[in-house]
């Protein structure tokens, strides 16, 4: 069986505390593999960055290229910038974006 490909899409920074955000994202994650999804987490990105800092927009390019693979996108509520130019991005290439589990779920 092969299990859909969903793109978490969801506020990094914001809150002051980026590993707010990010821990968000791990838990919608961890519960949408749990319901059989296979899913990227572009919030990992905050530990590769640690360990080998690249621009913002270096991220957001690398984003968008894994993006384009995926079946799905789930965006998380929160005001960003960076999730609003995914969702954008996801749009363009026909790529059906979620803002509620229960319509990812139907």
């Amino acid at each position: 069986m092969i299990r859909p490909l969903i793109f978490i899409s969801a506020p990094l920074e914001g809150s002051g505390l980026p590993w707010r955000n990010v821990s968000a994202a791990a838990v919608v994650a961890a519960d949408l593999m749990d319901r059989g999804f296979a899913v990227i987490v572009p919030h990992a990105s905050v530990m590769l960055d640690m360990l080998a800092p690249r621009p913002r927009e270096a991220w957001l390019a690398n984003d968008v290229a894994v993006l384009s693979r995926c079946d799905a996108v789930y965006r998380l509520p929160g005001v960003s910038p960076g999730a609003d130019q995914e969702c954008r991005e996801a749009e363009m290439r026909l790529i059906p974006v979620f803002r509620s589990l229960d319509a990812l779920l139907d």
